[in-house]
């Protein structure tokens, strides 16, 4: 008896130990499966964080190239000059198209003497200049494209001069008044004197006086504004150079602040 009891304490020890080690086995086999869960968790994690990365990196970089190429837009004109560029360096020596000196005018058309801002105009029926300082800061900003332009360009181009007045007073001389358009050509020999002072070249510009012809639109026809010089591109051999009152690489002889009658 004491036998088969030993046998059968025996067997529940060997039975527990048995039961005790598949147990431990299962739990052993278990935790690779979790490691491997984990890791392929993990590497499932990196993959989206990595695309998601990805996906910004691209939009960004889309919306930077489509940054550059409309800043690359808006920075050309259709002509193929850029916004900082200058139209009166854009010549070719010796050929210019009826398009290329329509830019260099469509600048030029911005400038004038006296700038309407800080100087008005010349004052009534004066042909002196109203403010040297001025049309000094004018040359300073403008003489080198100026004379870049000219010297790109066959010697029949020539930097024009018009001078303007307002509406008061005749056109024409007409007894003791000398008329508007002597004044207004006065006015367009002064500024040409001072730009031949200044460095330009007097053979390349003319002048030429047109009165009140031209009048700025939706300004008083008597206003200030009214009596100024403009300038111009003009081909002197296409019958572009203006009318007999023209002056070709002459200077004046207006006498500086003295009024005229």
């Amino acid at each position: 008896m004491k036998q088969k009891k030993y046998l059968s304490i025996i067997l529940i020890i060997f039975i527990t130990i048995s039961l005790g080690f598949c147990k431990s086995s299962t739990k052993k086999a278990d935790k690779p499966g979790e490691i491997d869960n984990k890791e392929n968790t993990g590497t499932e994690g990196k993959t989206e964080d990595s695309k998601d990365g990805n996906e910004v990196k691209e939009r960004t970089n889309e919306a930077t190239d489509k940054t550059d190429t409309k800043e690359g837009t808006e920075g050309t004109k259709e002509d193929g000059s850029t916004k900082e560029g200058t139209d009166l360096t854009d010549v070719i020596p010796g050929n210019i198209s009826k398009e290329v000196l329509e830019r260099v005018n469509t600048k030029l058309e911005k400038l004038r003497y006296p700038d309407g801002e800080v100087v008005k105009g010349f004052g009534y029926k004066m042909v002196s200049l109203p403010s040297k300082a001025l049309l000094n800061r004018w040359v300073k900003e403008h003489k080198d494209e100026i004379n870049l332009a000219l010297s790109k360009l066959p010697k029949k181009y020539k930097l024009q001069l018009k001078g303007h007045t307002d509406a008061s007073g005749p056109k024409d001389a007409e007894g003791s008044k000398k008329g508007n358009i002597y004044y207004s050509k006065k006015r367009a020999e002064a500024v040409m004197k001072a730009l031949v002072d200044a460095g330009f070249s007097s053979d390349r510009m003319v002048t030429v006086g047109v009165a009140s012809d031209e009048l700025i639109p939706d300004v008083d026809d008597r206003s200030a504004l009214q009596r100024r010089v403009t300038f111009k591109i003009i081909d002197t051999e296409s019958g572009g150079g203006g009318s007999e009152s023209d002056s070709e690489g002459k200077e004046s002889n207006v006498d500086e602040g003295k009024e005229i009658d």
